[in-house]
């Protein structure tokens, strides 16, 4: 009925660190954006900022992504120096497709919040539509 972790984990190819580190992320995320919304007691007034943007809102988010794409890097390696070459080939392409289709995501995002961008969310969201077929087409390969 539900899906143990090693199923999870070989399904989406997320590792627990990675998991902890956007769950992290996710944590500075909401953090930072309640201080961009709401400014509770004018803490930055006191720190000495005058106005968070988008940017510095999505930046746990970016941090998350390059130390995933670093830890990718150093599983390929690893993997490949272990003589697991094809399997490594392929967590390293479907893991960086993954990161690049949410930074992605996140950009467009952040600039149409900043009206930067005139399109609608469906044409902001369309990577996450190329992440769910890369994530199907995985689905059928295991």
């Amino acid at each position: 009925m539900f899906y143990t972790w090693k199923e999870f984990s070989k399904w989406l190819n997320v590792t627990l660190f990675e998991l902890w580190m956007f769950l992290l992320a996710t944590f500075g995320f909401s953090f930072i954006l309640i201080w961009k919304l709401e400014n509770p007691f004018n803490l930055l007034e006191i720190i000495g900022i005058k106005q968070l943007n988008w940017w510095h809102v999505f930046f746990p988010y970016f941090l998350n992504d390059s130390l995933a794409g670093y830890f990718n890097i150093i599983i390929f390696i690893r993997q490949y120096h272990t003589g697991k070459i094809r399997q490594a080939f392929i967590r390293f392409i479907f893991v960086t497709a993954r990161l690049g289709m949410l930074c992605l995501v996140k950009i467009f995002l952040i600039y149409k919040l900043e009206n930067k961008l005139a399109v609608n969310y469906s044409e902001i969201f369309l990577p996450l539509f190329f992440l769910l077929f890369i994530l199907i087409c995985r689905s059928f390969r295991i």
